[in-house]
């Protein structure tokens, strides 16, 4: 494209979002609506991008033309999308932001943990019976917390069953009470009285809580985020809050004095120390997620926060411990970060960061050196989150193309940007709450995100407090399927992915020097010597926690011809020519 055509294509794209509230556009450079920009199934009309030349295409249910900043080139075979078979969890109505997938008694077969209730939250589990359904409730509970409880789950013991790390909100002097619960196998699991090193906090909204092993010691730890309190120039957030541009709202509210994240170290013997030296302030005012992987490349396990009313936060590993990154890597952005997901979104093999806002979400994909540049308007994602309150993303390749793709929780969706300001400082009357849907934004590569919406059953209040989201292949086909919750109350959703049989691997890495779960192992595929696709295990940062393996889509290919493991001791061990369709079990040599 010449340069100048590109500029006004640039400027076409902004004004797009002003249009595409009465479902017109901006694309193909037109300044003004027209009759042939109304929105209509089965419409199409070329778009002029500044990264690919592609045709926006209207969908049956009338959306398509308010996505111009990230028109693509349609793909050859339609997604079949999702399934909503929330009446095969065997439960139904309120929930907490406990939620995981795993097999907890070890009989091959994947079982669900949830908490369930409000006040006050009671931890459940179900047993796996196969084909993605499960036992009724009640074979085994957690403790109760007053409130709504928080967890993350891994192998903290190293004696092959996962186990339970519990925040309990109303629990304890200081209202939060960080439990650990051993996994003894059949679904009991036995309180460790004493095992926490000053296991209170005095904060009582949302925590985020992450399991990684930090020092490589072959020894999960964990991290549990904070709330602390803000508040914008004079006292009022209300003043802070702006939206900056159609990719970009901000809330400029001061630090404080947050005392930040509390990380424990796993002591190898069923106890969990306090290190109040591992991450260095300046600390964020809330921390509502956290997600890890190597961004720097450097062979280590690094930490992104994803920070509320403030700028997210990378602690980047080095030989002398964590320091903050998010300056020179490009992601220190403000935002109403509530939750993240890392993964290679454009195939350079290294990893990118999307992460969810009140507001427009953000990709920051891989530049130069050790940059991350904010492509989310460019890439279509900004355009369709930005009335949305989101939470729990999950990167992973839904669709089998051997591309990751996104999927989007929301726990409230708005129709303009004063509704958006209420929202954000959780004051006021919302005037126009519309009916909530989550996203799936299918990756196209160099020509953007495109996406399908997935309706929800009802409305959210207003004021939402958080969602969670599990993915897991629940019923063995290949695919991935979906476990969320969102709104107020939190209500389940069980999603089965309906994809058309395609090639896939799921490679199940069993730590012996490394952490057992293999919690931040990267598994890379290579073809020809080069490097086509890579997972990092355990990398999303939300408040649910999917099935601990790697899981690739492969297109039309029969054959992988390397597997790399990367365990986090710093060796890495290679299978060549592994067949599709399987679950390679790779045990650490």
């Amino acid at each position: 494209m010449h340069p100048a055509n590109r500029m006004l294509a640039a400027g076409a794209r902004l004004a797009a979002f002003g249009l595409a509230l009465l479902g017109l556009s901006a694309c193909g450079n037109s300044e003004t609506p027209s009759a042939h920009q109304v929105c209509a199934p089965g419409r199409s009309q070329t778009c002029d991008c500044e990264f690919s030349a592609g045709v926006q295409t209207c969908r049956a249910d009338g959306s398509g033309f308010d996505e111009c900043a990230g028109c693509f080139v349609p793909p050859p075979v339609p997604r079949a999308g999702f399934l909503d078979e929330t009446k095969e969890l065997v439960f139904v109505g309120e929930g907490g932001a406990c939620l995981a997938i795993e097999d907890f008694d070890r009989d091959g077969t994947l079982d669900l943990m949830y908490s369930v209730g409000s006040i006050p939250t009671r931890v459940n589990f179900f047993r796996g019976v196969g084909d993605g359904r499960f036992a009724v409730p009640g074979v085994a509970r957690l403790d109760e917390g007053v409130f709504e409880v928080k967890c993350v789950v891994g192998d903290f013991d190293n004696d092959g069953f996962t186990d339970v790390i519990e925040a309990a909100v109303g629990k304890g002097p200081e209202q939060i009470l960080i439990q650990y619960f051993r996994n003894k196998g059949n679904f009991e699991f036995e309180l460790q009285e004493n095992a926490i090193d000053l296991p209170t906090m005095p904060d009582h909204l949302v925590v985020g809580i992450t399991a990684w092993d930090y020092d490589n010691d072959g020894w999960l730890d964990f991290v549990v985020g904070r709330f602390f309190g803000v508040s914008g120039p004079g006292g009022s957030i209300t003043d802070a809050c702006k939206f900056v541009s159609d990719a970009d709202f901000r809330c400029l509210v001061p630090q404080g004095n947050n005392p930040g994240p509390k990380v424990y170290h796993n002591e190898r013997n069923g106890t969990f120390k306090l290190d109040v030296n591992l991450l260095k302030p300046p600390f964020p005012s809330t921390t509502n997620a956290m997600a890890i992987g190597d961004l720097n490349r450097d062979g280590k396990t690094d930490l992104f926060m994803s920070n509320d009313y403030y700028a997210n936060h990378l602690h980047l590993s080095s030989p002398n411990g964590y320091f903050h990154g998010e300056i020179e890597t490009g992601v220190g952005e403000y935002n109403h970060g509530m939750g993240a997901t890392i993964a290679d979104f454009n195939g350079d093999g290294r990893l990118d960061v999307y992460g969810v806002d009140i507001g427009p979400n953000n990709l920051w994909l891989s530049g130069a050196n050790t940059l991350l540049i904010n492509s989310g308007l460019k890439f279509g994602i900004a355009t369709p989150t930005h009335f949305h309150s989101n939470w729990a993303p999950v990167a992973e390749d839904f669709d089998l193309d051997g591309r990751p793709d996104i999927y989007v929780n929301a726990a409230a969706v708005v129709a303009n940007n004063d509704d958006m300001i209420l929202m954000a400082n959780s004051i006021g009357k919302i005037k126009e709450l519309v009916s909530q849907y989550d996203l799936v934004f299918w990756n196209e590569y160099g020509q953007g995100f495109s996406h399908i919406k997935i309706p929800h059953r009802g409305f959210s209040k207003p004021n939402v407090i958080y969602g969670t989201t599990a993915v897991a292949d629940t019923d063995g086909d290949g695919d991935l399927d979906i476990m969320s919750a969102s709104g107020e109350p939190l209500t389940f959703r069980y999603l089965k992915n309906q994809q058309q049989p395609g090639q896939w691997l799921v490679v199940d890495v069993e730590g012996t020097k490394s952490n057992r779960n293999g919690i931040g192992v990267e598994v890379q595929l290579f073809e020809s010597g080069k490097l086509k696709q890579l997972r990092t295990i355990g990398s999303q940062g939300s408040l649910g926690q999917s099935w601990p393996m790697a899981h690739f889509g492969l297109g039309d290919r029969t054959v992988v011809e390397e597997v790399h493991v990367h365990w986090t001791t710093g060796k890495t061990q290679v299978i060549k020519n592994v067949k599709a369709n399987q679950v390679l079990k790779v045990l650490e040599e």
